[in-house]
Order: structure tokens, then C-alpha cells, then sequence
């Protein structure tokens, strides 16, 4: 349980160093700049975090912010309010500053890779606080609002994503990378990131398909192989990959199979192409390739089959999103590949919004069922689900 002197005095401190010392306020806006830690604190308070990282995320700009005339050090902090906490403020406060912005940004994020696991913590929350505030922003005032920055907005942005991609990247189990991942998201559609994804993504033949194949994102730094990649189709003769984190497309696969198209079903045209491919006697050896590609197809085509049969919903929670009220429903099946779904109810058809439920942003409010579909219509919902849980 949290002790309510130490979280006061340490609301109290940071005060002092950020209203009554200097009356600082948030980048190009007449706002108290103490609503950003305030921001952090209570980030931090509802990912359950223990006391000291809860304090640290109050105290987390002191040393970088404060004045000449009244200085907060690490000393100051560690004697207030003790080791723990001095260490977390002083893990997430900027050096050098002095240096150019890019040289200060390139030093910040690899710095966060010798992050403690409540340093990634502290500094989840203050780029959910930050971010969260940029987005508003950005929706109401649109690029004008990056005039106030020290840099472009796309340097600023791409900036943003790494530091996103790092934590998760050193943290993937982080009780904030809901949040992480909702922003990264909409950090590439703040700079129309989709026409990056569009002209970018490698395509390959169908065949070629590797899950252990390496992927990197340019936009936001991710690595890694096809396997831990969001799939954003995955079918028998098509899929397309993108970046977990800011969801840029990395892959796609093309296959024509033009020459096998008929009114039969999938699993008909591969047992045909498999007859096809076994007749051929004199020269079967030259088409095995051909005989195991057509095999693969067959059996993932039944282990699909056997999959959408065996999913099970398991849970489903409906909310109201953003400015504009946008239904949203969360669905939780027991299939692993499949366990969470949020769809949106737009233009009368429900469509795939977005991977994560941003849980802390508070522009996202829970209704009831009965709510949800006095707003959508309750067949054209049951009819979806029988189509993508079938």
C-alpha cells in the first residue's frame, strides 16, 4: 500500500520546482507544466506499479527542469526520499544537454537499453503522458502544433517510434505495451506513415514464404522473424505481414493461381493439383517441388480448417472511443493466433480498428451490451462474427 506522506511530499516538491520557482508550462500551450508528472504518477499508480516508481514518476523532470537559483540534485532526491527513487529520476533524466538534439535523442535511446525493468516503466508512463497529450493535440491543431518542437515533425515522430520500439523491444511483458502499441499507431498515421508501408513492403511469391525469415522495419527500427510479425492476412494463398509496433506493412506474398481456379472448393483444386502432379511419371522427380509446396498448402489448409472449428470466444467488452463516440468491441477468443480482436463500428459495417485497447488513455469509456448495439446493429455484429470466428 502506497504511504500518502511520501506520494504528498513528493507532489508537493515537484510543485515547488515546476510552478512556484519558475510558473513552467507545456511545450507552445498555457499549461501548467505539473500536470505532465501529476500525468505520470497517476500512469504509473494504475499499471500497479510499487511506491518508489510511482514517486519517481512525479519527480521525474526535477533534475532536468529546475532553475539555477534552486537546483534539484540527486543528492536532494536521495535524501527526501531515498536511493531507489534518486536512481529511477536520475535513469530517465536527460544529460548533456547541451548537445544538438539528434546527438541528445540517438544518446536517449540507447541509454534505454540498460534500463531496469521499473526504469522501462517510469519511462512507458512518460511516453504515454507525453504521447497521449501530442495526439489530442494533434487532432485539434494538426501539424502547426510541431512549431513549438526542436525539430521536424517527421524527426520527431520517427524519434518517438524508437524509443516505443526500444522499450518493447528490452520489455515486451510491460503492463504498459497496450498503450505503447496504440500510440505507435497512431504516431504513423499523424504522418500518413502508410503510403511508407504501401510502397516498401517486400513481395514475394507465396512460395517463398519463410516464417523464420528476418524482418526489419525502417520506420520504427523493429527486427525480427516472420513468426513474431502482426499478421494482418494469413491465408492459403496470401499473406501480409506488418510491423508489430508501428504496424507499417512489411510483406506481402503474391501467388497466381490462375491455372487451378474452378468452382471447387480450396481443398478440391489441391487434391486435383496433387493427382495432376502424381501422373506426370516420367518426370515426377522435376516437379517434387511442386508435389511438396501443393502437401504444405493441403495440410495448413486442414490445420486451418480444424482451428476456425475449435475457436471459442471467450470474453467480449464494449466501449465508446474518442472525440466522435466510435463503438468498439474487444473480443478475447482461446486460440492463441487469434486471442485478441478490436473491431469498430464505422460507416454500418464493424471493421478492424486497431490490435490494442488503449486501457489508460482516457478517451476510450466502458458500455454495457445493451449500449453497444442501441449504436450498431445486433445482426449485422452476429453475421460478422460468424464470418471472422467461424
Amino acid at each position: 500500500m502506497f504511504q500518502t506522506f511520501n506520494l504528498q511530499k513528493a507532489i508537493k516538491f515537484a510543485t515547488k520546482t515546476h510552478e512556484v520557482y519558475q510558473k513552467q508550462k507545456r511545450k507552445g500551450k498555457d499549461i501548467a507544466y505539473i500536470t505532465h508528472p501529476l500525468t505520470v504518477g497517476l500512469i504509473l499508480s494504475q499499471a500497479q506499479a510499487k511506491e518508489e516508481v510511482v514517486i519517481a514518476g512525479i519527480l521525474h523532470d526535477t533534475i532536468e527542469d529546475s532553475t539555477e537559483e534552486k537546483r534539484v540534485s540527486y543528492e536532494m532526491i536521495q535524501e527526501r526520499f531515498g536511493r531507489e527513487v534518486a536512481d529511477l529520476v536520475l535513469s530517465v533524466t536527460e544529460q548533456n544537454k547541451g548537445d544538438s538534439w539528434e546527438k541528445r535523442k540517438e544518446e536517449a535511446v540507447e541509454h534505454i537499453k540498460s534500463f531496469s525493468e521499473d526504469s522501462l516503466l517510469l519511462k512507458s508512463a512518460d511516453v504515454i503522458a507525453n504521447l497521449t497529450e501530442l495526439t489530442n493535440d494533434y487532432d485539434k491543431g494538426g501539424d502547426k502544433i510541431f512549431e513549438s518542437f526542436n525539430a521536424p515533425k517527421e524527426k520527431s515522430l520517427f524519434h518517438h517510434l524508437r524509443v516505443i520500439q526500444t522499450i518493447l523491444s528490452y520489455w515486451p511483458y510491460n503492463p504498459l505495451a497496450n498503450d505503447l502499441h496504440y500510440l505507435a499507431y497512431h504516431l504513423t498515421k499523424m504522418n500518413d506513415f502508410k503510403s511508407v508501408g504501401d510502397d516498401t513492403a517486400e513481395i514475394i511469391d507465396y512460395d517463398d514464404y519463410d516464417e523464420e525469415d528476418i524482418l526489419s522495419c525502417l520506420l520504427c527500427g523493429w527486427q525480427g522473424n516472420c513468426e513474431d510479425a502482426l499478421k494482418n492476412s494469413y491465408d492459403d494463398d496470401y499473406i501480409e505481414l506488418a510491423c508489430p509496433i508501428c504496424y507499417t506493412v512489411l510483406l506481402k506474398t503474391e501467388q497466381d493461381n490462375s491455372d487451378y481456379h474452378d468452382n471447387t472448393s480450396e481443398e478440391g483444386q489441391l487434391e486435383t493439383e496433387l493427382e495432376d502432379t502424381d501422373q506426370e511419371g516420367v518426370i515426377v522427380s522435376l516437379n517434387r517441388k511442386k508435389k511438396e509446396d501443393i502437401i504444405k498448402r493441403f495440410n495448413k489448409l486442414r490445420k486451418k480448417e480444424e482451428k476456425a472449428q475449435n475457436t471459442q470466444i471467450t470474453n467480449e467488452e464494449f466501449y465508446l472511443y474518442g472525440d466522435n463516440d466510435i463503438p468498439v468491441v474487444e473480443i478475447q477468443t482461446d486460440d492463441d493466433e487469434r486471442a485478441l480482436g478490436l473491431y469498430a463500428w464505422q460507416n454500418g459495417e464493424f471493421n478492424l480498428k486497431m490490435q490494442y485497447l488503449p486501457r489508460l488513455i482516457t478517451n476510450a469509456i466502458r458500455i454495457s451490451r445493451e449500449e453497444f448495439f442501441e449504436k450498431t446493429d445486433k445482426e449485422k455484429y452476429e453475421e460478422f462474427l460468424k464470418k471472422e470466428y467461424k
